[in-house]
């Protein structure tokens, strides 16, 4: 219960990433386009991640189960690795020439460095927290994240 409840929290933080990436990378007419497709990844790897247990795991003895959820675990540690090393090694955290005017305005705007005042206004918006517990909500009834 404790790793369900971490890790549904960490989407709080996640479904944020996907605006944030095409506003700083993508002009105006593409900032859309790369949004949905950030979001679709997002919901992409859940559906991954229900679909590909269940054929690395099977039924057994113990012993073969452990066996199974150690390739399992193992190669998504090894995967993630790479990936996250590939983002470091080769990723800016922003493009040298901004693609629109309107961006470097935003990208001016946004560099206070307080992240918690700003987590503060997150908290204290009522239709952010109606947006939170209405999907938190949904996510658990629907589909029992």
């Amino acid at each position: 219960m404790l790793a369900q409840t971490i890790v549904g929290s960490s989407q709080v933080f996640i479904l944020g990433i996907p605006p944030r990436l095409a506003a700083v990378w993508f002009g105006p007419k593409q900032v859309s386009t790369a949004c949905a497709a950030g979001v679709f990844g997002n919901q992409l790897g859940i559906a991954i991640g229900f679909v590909l247990p269940p054929l690395i795991v099977h039924m057994g003895t113990v012993a073969e189960i452990t066996n199974d959820l150690d390739i399992l675990f193992l190669g998504s540690a090894i995967f993630n690795t790479l990936i996250f090393a590939a983002i470091i090694a080769f990723f800016s955290e922003k493009p040298k020439l901004p693609p629109s005017i309107a961006q470097v305005r935003a990208m001016e705007e946004s560099i206070d460095g307080n992240y918690l005042a700003s987590l503060k206004k997150l908290v204290i918006n009522p239709h952010y927290m109606l947006l939170l517990v209405s999907y938190g909500w949904f996510c658990r009834k629907k589909y029992s994240c």
